[in-house]
């Protein structure tokens, strides 16, 4: 039954939480998110579904996909 009904997901989204965390900062987005993304993944035979963050944490909200968010993070400082 699981399998069944992600297998029709086609975008997996999750909010930011906080400015002083982020998805490469600590395991919650990678359990969460990243665990989800993959089951839907395995349940549609290997075909990923978009994953998208929502981060409404510096006024108007923005929505990236996951490689934008994560860019966003690793980038050096400047």
């Amino acid at each position: 039954m699981l399998t069944h009904v992600l297998s029709g997901v086609e975008v997996a989204y999750q909010n930011l939480d906080s400015l002083e965390t982020g998805v490469t900062t600590i395991d919650h987005y990678f359990d969460t998110l990243g665990g989800i993304s993959r089951a839907v993944r395995r349940a549609r035979g290997g075909a990923a579904a978009s994953v998208y963050i929502g981060d409404q944490t510096r006024g108007n909200g923005t929505v990236r996909t996951i490689a934008e968010q994560v860019a966003l993070e690793t980038a050096p400082a400047r």
